[in-house]
């Protein structure tokens, strides 16, 4: 009977063993999906655009835009006073200097807005420059007070039923207000009408002829 236990005995150390391998070699391999790292031959989730991979592109850093912009002020800035209702001289202030770039292709002619959607009265018209040439990449500082207005552009009337240029002027006491200088790409000139005309009477014809916009947004608060 001795004799017949160890046989029995190194059987049964054997299978415990060969349990406590297979125990292993599964934890080890559980442990590594667990901790998964991705490699570079990997499809990884987090290298994609939008996702801060290296794969994301920054928008900002392309300048082959349409884009228009000012030395007065830039974009989301305070408007200074010298181009407001709180310039004396002249009157409600000098249309701001602006200058633009990479216009869409079949732009054919120009046209510029200057609105305020946070007015109480609702969205409030500023400025209207139409059919500006172009060839035209710019407009000097007061070229609505001086009469220096590119080719055949023309005005119209403002907010104040005057023709050109009135500056930014909210309620005193309100916040920042927004001022919206849009330039408007344009596949076909608009008609002059034949008597002064509000912007709000040209909108429509404006924007059936809107190739593509540029936008540059002032803030001004009294």
């Amino acid at each position: 009977m001795g004799k017949m236990k160890w046989p029995a005995l190194l059987c049964g150390m054997a299978i415990l063993v060969m349990g406590v391998l297979l125990s292993c070699g599964s934890g080890t391999e559980e442990e590594d999906d667990y901790n998964y790292v991705p490699t570079g031959d990997d499809d990884d989730p987090f290298d994609s655009p939008g996702n801060g991979g290296d794969d994301d592109d920054d928008d900002d850093d392309n300048e082959d835009y349409f884009r228009l912009t000012s030395t007065a002020f830039v974009g989301n800035s305070l408007i200074p006073a010298k181009y407001t209702c709180d310039n004396d001289d002249p009157d409600n202030g000098v249309s701001p200097p602006l200058a633009w770039e990479n216009p869409p292709e079949g732009t054919v002619a120009f046209a510029l807005t200057c609105r305020d959607p946070d007015s109480p009265s609702g969205d409030t018209h500023h400025w209207g420059l139409i059919n500006i040439p172009v060839g035209t990449s710019s407009l000097s500082e007061g070229v609505s007070q001086d009469g220096s207005l590119p080719g055949d552009a023309w005005e119209t009337l403002n907010y104040l039923d005057e023709i050109g240029y009135a500056g930014p002027c909210p309620p005193e006491g309100d916040d920042a207000h927004q001022y919206n200088f849009t330039l408007i790409a344009l596949s076909e000139e608009i008609t002059a009408p034949e008597d002064d005309t509000a912007l709000a009477d040209v909108l429509g014809d404006i924007e059936a002829a809107t190739i593509e916009e540029a936008v540059l947004t002032g803030l001004y608060a009294r």
